[in-house]
């Protein structure tokens, strides 16, 4: 099996691969693109998350100021209660989806649409070890805070090690043309040598 994911898509791929292994099948390419290792935010210091944070609050805040003030006053209580829906799922989002595939339900009414379902279950993966190797694609032109330290954290989980290629690009860019040319081609070149041992029992 080759496989490969995407962002998001990266730890579908993994723990597809992980599956495939356990179960005694042989897995060659496991490709993550740009998919940092999850929880890798945590790895900055207390005051750069706090201020990182403190950021994005106030922004919200100014973005919805702005658009309240935009609406039409029967649009207004819809929409306050929208937002609020939002920072209930964003603050207690992850233990309210691991309930709610504990008992089968969704706790927030959020996690009925299949997009902040998919989101959810992202944000609470935890990747167990993998008997094999990973490549890891990401994008040259990530933020600062989005380094190939981002991506590092695989080492941890990966027992046959990790290889780490830069490709050019951002996170929304490098899939697209002239950059994922250069993707395909590493993909191509990582593919025409011997990627992993069969697996045993």
């Amino acid at each position: 099996y080759h496989l490969g994911g995407y962002c998001w898509g990266g730890l579908v791929a993994f723990e597809l691969a992980r599956q495939l292994r356990l179960a005694g099948e042989d897995v060659g390419l496991l490709a993550l693109i740009d998919c940092p290792f999850p929880g890798f935010r945590q790895t900055r210091s207390l005051a750069s998350r706090a201020r990182g944070r403190a950021r994005l609050g106030w922004e919200l805040v100014r973005q919805n100021v702005a658009r309240v003030r935009e609406l039409a006053p029967r649009q207004i209580p819809p929409f306050l209660w929208q937002r609020l829906v939002n920072l209930v799922t964003r603050v207690a989002g992850r233990p309210a989806y691991r309930w709610s595939v504990r008992i089968g339900r969704p706790l927030l009414p959020a996690f009925r649409e299949l997009a902040n379902a998919f989101h959810q279950a992202g944000l609470a993966y935890r990747p167990g070890t993998y008997p094999g190797r990973i490549q890891v694609l990401y994008a040259a032109g990530n933020r600062p805070g989005r380094s190939v330290d981002a991506f590092a954290g695989w080492t941890r989980v990966a027992t046959g090690g990790v290889e780490f290629y830069e490709v050019p690009g951002m996170h929304r860019t490098m899939m697209q043309e002239p950059h994922v040319e250069r993707l395909s081609t590493q993909l191509l070149a990582i593919l025409e040598r011997p990627l992993a041992e069969p697996a045993t029992e």
